[in-house]
Order: structure tokens, then C-alpha cells, then sequence
């Protein structure tokens, strides 16, 4: 009875995230909510990446409402942050310099309906990206 229950709790639980997301080249895309950021920040070498378990990205984007909100919990100096339409050019870059903890935020409604990268760049070769989508 514990197995059955168990499973069937893992079931629902796997509906509800593919529901919200979808896979795209093994990247999880969002509609709403938290933007799964992948990558290294720190543009660390692969032994340093090796010797760590994962690597801390000073950054969240949440996607509310048609309202994307980037936060910066650390001080990033200088950072690019560049949204592109999966199988178009860039629609937004900015560059920044973040010396303090911060907030950005915009709307995303006048996007076209599709599916979005948002990638953050620094110059010690940090990279980290995920993906979006506007409906």
C-alpha cells in the first residue's frame, strides 16, 4: 500500500512539472515561475568545476504575470545579459555593472509567442543561460 501511494504521489508530482515545463534539447523551458539557470559564473577551469559538487550562480530570474524579475544576490561587477529567440537574433542586451545586491524588471507581453533564451555573460568567461517561454 506504501509503494502504491508513493508511486502514485511521484506520478502527480511528474504531471505537475510537465505541465508547467516542457524540454527543449534537454533544457527545461518555463511559462511561469523560477528560469532554470545552468552554467559555470566564475569562469572556473574544469578542475576547479571537477572539485565542486555545483557551482553558485549569484543570479535568479522569475517569470510572473508576463513580468521577468532578474535578481543579483551578490555582486557580479560586470555582466551582459542578452534575450534571443530560439531560432531568431537577440530581442534585448544590456550591459551592467552590479556592485550591490539589486532587482531588474520588465515585461515580457509585447514578445512574440515562442520560446526564449536568457543567457548572463561575464568577462572571467562566466556563462550561465535558461530557457523561457512566452505564450
Amino acid at each position: 500500500m506504501k509503494t502504491q501511494f508513493l508511486f502514485l504521489t511521484l506520478v502527480i508530482f511528474s504531471c505537475i512539472v510537465k505541465a508547467q515545463d516542457v524540454s527543449v534539447s534537454d533544457k527545461f523551458v518555463v511559462f511561469q515561475g523560477h528560469v532554470f539557470l545552468s552554467g559555470g559564473w566564475r569562469g572556473e577551469t574544469e578542475e576547479d568545476s571537477n572539485q565542486r559538487s555545483a557551482s553558485f550562480v549569484p543570479i535568479d530570474a522569475v517569470i510572473d504575470n508576463g513580468v521577468l524579475s532578474i535578481d543579483f544576490w551578490d555582486i557580479v561587477d560586470n555582466v551582459t545579459i542578452t534575450i534571443s529567440r530560439e531560432d531568431s537574433p537577440e530581442v534585448y542586451s544590456k550591459s551592467l555593472f552590479v556592485n550591490e545586491t539589486a532587482q531588474l524588471t520588465f515585461s515580457i507581453n509585447t514578445y512574440t509567442p515562442g520560446i526564449y533564451l536568457l543567457e548572463f555573460s561575464n568577462p572571467d568567461g562566466g556563462y550561465v543561460s535558461g530557457w523561457f517561454e512566452v505564450k
